[in-house]
């Protein structure tokens, strides 16, 4: 399978990265600085709200489109937020549609799943203030999907500490597990990586490791 990573060099999208190469899979990058990919990996260099930028990385230089994208975009952890995120992805949606590519998993924080009460967590009360920046951007990511017309995934974790995969993560569908706090980077990974090899598309996932 051809895969498009795009945020390929941060903290789960290199592990999304490593996890298809050693699965066999061809791979190429999309971040502002790739250099520090594998050889192996088709790099392109730019901003993903550029819509030639996407273009070059969905055609991974070949003018062939891959088969699958995966979007491991990050925000910062404030209020300081920009829009990479939510037009990024635009930009990404509206050129796979364009070139025919229907398969599409994203990772995003644990606020677009359902709150226990109702809605969704990032409007529900007690969600922290100083994450609504961070949080209406991955609300416009769901928004996004949801009108699409791509088979996608969104795997939405909590706190991602650093770690390995431990085969331990709890999922859910559309919502948080029970007493999930955090879960490893290598988990989300996995996770993603499993998801693409599956093909089948699962919406909003909450994942977790164990309670």
């Amino acid at each position: 399978m051809r895969v498009l990573v795009v945020g390929a060099t941060g903290r789960v999208g290199r592990r999304v990265v490593d996890q298809l190469l050693d699965a066999g899979h061809e791979v190429s990058g999309l971040a502002r600085d790739p250099s520090v990919l594998p050889a192996t990996v088709h790099t392109v260099a730019g901003d993903v709200r550029d819509p030639v930028v996407v273009r070059e990385a969905l055609t991974a230089g070949d003018g062939g489109p891959v088969d699958a994208v995966v979007s491991a975009l990050g925000t910062p952890p404030d209020e300081a937020a920009d829009d990479t995120l939510s037009a990024g992805v635009r930009t990404l949606v509206e050129a796979m549609a364009d070139l025919g590519i229907e398969r599409f998993v994203g990772v995003a924080a644990a606020g677009v799943l359902d709150a226990p009460g109702g809605g969704l967590r990032l409007d529900a009360e007690g969600f922290p203030p100083f994450l609504h920046g961070v949080a209406e951007q991955h609300r416009a990511v769901y928004e996004t999907l949801t009108e699409s017309s791509l088979q996608w995934t969104l795997v939405c974790p909590p706190n991602m500490p650093d770690g390995d995969a431990t085969g331990q993560a709890r999922v859910e569908t559309d919502r948080l597990p029970d007493g999930g706090t955090q879960v490893t980077t290598g988990n989300v990974a996995a996770f993603v990586v499993r998801t693409l090899a599956d093909g089948t598309p699962l919406g909003r996932v909450g994942i977790a490791g164990p309670a």
